[in-house]
């Protein structure tokens, strides 16, 4: 379970089937590092934004990261 919810539910609220709670929206903006505002209104301040992103891949592997690309295609392929 990635975020606390089920893949499948994952996929639904991607899909607008299914709303999120409020908890399960700060468990996702926590494990992903995301902000509410990109996540809900796709707002971010890019420098910041790419910055963060940056800085979290660069403490992992090439292993590491190949495995995270596999398992965020397979999250994103409903």
């Amino acid at each position: 379970m990635l975020y606390g919810i089920s893949r499948q539910m994952l996929c639904n609220i991607e899909l607008g089937k299914n709303s999120v709670s409020i908890n399960t929206l700060i468990n996702i903006c926590n494990v992903s590092g995301l902000s509410a505002d990109y996540i809900v209104l796709n707002k971010t301040d890019d420098s910041s934004y790419l910055e963060k992103i940056q800085n979290k891949f660069s403490k992992y592997s090439e292993e590491e990261l190949e495995k995270a690309i596999r398992i965020m295609k397979d999250i994103t392929n409903c």
